[in-house]
């Protein structure tokens, strides 16, 4: 209702739009206090919080004011998507100016010499030196749109609007990322770690990296000199498992999957991959506990529901199977595989009112996609849903020329007898 958080921050965005910078902080920092979801510091917890540091330098406790310098450098004064990825998250740049307001406040707390702009790393040349390539900033975009697909951020004001924003912005680095640039982020890499051969967030950068490229050998050889110098960290345990599970060496995989399960025994990660590895042993029983697991620690773990059905269906548990890609649908509703894989059951029954749904569903989410405007234009046909099968078997032709069935089948649906 009215001023309650959303009615201030829509009205925030409103005066933003007109050019009301003033009062748009204020109804903006107002939906923030307002708002029930505590996912962010509000004004009070930030008055305590300089209070508290306030003319206690004598006891070596000093006040970096975040809130008021991400303000200054925004070009609105309100900091935006040039400095955020969502609600708090920060993009590199947000991370890089938090790092110079910090590393400021500490060159006054040592006495030392002033900054000033000209002394510190400008912020490409600290990219670079911390190997974040394109591919990496293309990863971390993807991993925020996974993050803003799942509740509660998917019920947010703006949630449609935020995630179209994101999806062109990762078109355009996807677009960007030619096998040129990929072999050229393989060399800087390369190169930065031979300059720091002991910096092993470097070497797990370089095996993201060679992984991204197909070269799974060498990142595992990679994830293995990092395993080496952190034996107790899971996730070096789990990353090299899930590796070796890409090589098909299962009883390596399986090795290094236990032991960050011994580490960790609420892993849901290392659990799903467990899981596959076990399947391709023949130990189905533990295969499907490991998937249970793993959904039960992480409700919304779309990928464990879904190699769970992919195990129970090549098992011939088609029913079973049906039931854990539904289940992967509804823990993540735009999870491609699973609305495809749920449609061939369907349609391989002849329940093709059932199918056609989610092969529309499917066509929405990857509308470049040849495979599936095909998958929808023959269920059309079978539903005699004349006009929309020409319209997906021409779009087939246009995204793939030469598509043999997709020609064969426009040419039957337009024939003058049908």
């Amino acid at each position: 209702g009215e001023g309650g958080a959303q009615h201030e921050f829509e009205r925030g965005r409103e005066l933003l739009a007109s050019g009301d910078l003033a009062g748009a902080a204020e109804k903006l920092s107002r939906a923030r206090d307002l708002d029930t979801l505590r996912l962010r510091t509000d004004s009070r917890l930030n008055a305590i919080t300089a209070e508290l540091a306030r003319d206690r330098t004598d006891d070596h406790v000093y006040f970096v004011d975040a809130v008021s310098g991400l303000a200054a450098a925004a070009p609105s004064g309100i900091p935006g998507d040039e400095f955020v990825y969502e609600h708090v998250h920060l993009t590199f740049s947000g991370n890089y100016l938090l790092a110079r307001l910090i590393a400021e406040q500490a060159v006054q707390a040592l006495g030392l010499a002033g900054s000033g702009n000209d002394s510190w790393i400008a912020e490409d040349e600290c990219a670079r030196r911390l190997g974040l390539t394109l591919w990496h900033r293309a990863r971390n975009l993807e991993r925020t749109a996974e993050r803003l697909a799942r509740p509660p951020f998917n019920q947010q004001v703006g949630h449609q609007e935020r995630m179209a924003e994101l999806e062109r912005r990762l078109g355009v680095m996807r677009r960007s990322l030619t096998s040129e640039v990929e072999e050229e982020s393989l060399n800087s890499s390369r190169a930065l770690l031979a300059q720091n051969p002991d910096d092993w967030v470097l070497r797990e950068q370089f095996a993201d990296l060679l992984e991204a490229a197909g070269d799974f050998e060498a990142a595992s050889d990679e994830i293995a000199a990092v395993v080496e110098r952190l034996p107790h960290r899971p996730s070096m345990w789990y990353r090299l498992g899930a590796l070796r599970n890409r090589q098909r060496d299962w009883e390596a995989a399986e090795g290094a999957l236990r032991q960050a399960l011994k580490l960790q025994p609420r892993y849901p990660q290392a659990l799903n991959s467990l899981g596959i590895c076990l399947s391709r042993q023949g130990d189905f029983d533990e295969s499907y506990e490991c998937f249970e697991r793993a959904v039960e620690v992480m409700p919304w773990y779309g990928q464990a529901y879904f190699n769970w059905g992919l195990v129970l269906e090549n098992q011939r548990e088609v029913d079973a199977a049906a039931e854990r890609y539904q289940d992967a649908i509804d823990a993540s509703p735009d999870h491609i595989a699973a609305h495809q894989q749920l449609g061939q059951i369907h349609t391989g029954r002849g329940q093709f009112e059932l199918a056609e749904p989610l092969y529309r569903e499917v066509v929405r989410l990857a509308p470049e996609s040849g495979a599936a405007h095909l998958n929808l234009a023959l269920v059309c046909v079978r539903l005699n849903k004349r006009t929309d099968a020409i319209r997906h078997l021409e779009r087939v032709l246009q995204l793939e020329p030469s598509n043999q069935l997709a020609k064969e089948y426009l040419q039957r649906v337009k024939a003058p007898d049908n």
